[in-house]
């Protein structure tokens, strides 16, 4: 769940359709929040999302 302006935003059903095409985004986003909480560092948020985009496309 994300938070916009003291709204919170159910990404539940993105997470759990059987359509790729939204599944994969939204998953990779809820990845990228994590990576923001714990602190890794921008360089390192960068080379996992680049593996994980060849390892999709590929």
């Amino acid at each position: 769940m994300f938070k916009k302006k003291n709204k919170i935003i159910n990404l539940k059903p993105l997470v759990e359709s059987n359509n790729d095409d939204f599944r994969i985004p939204t998953l990779f986003l809820k990845l990228q929040k994590f990576f923001y909480e714990n602190k890794i560092s921008e360089e390192e948020r960068k080379k996992l999302s680049r593996m994980l985009n060849a390892y999709y496309e590929g």
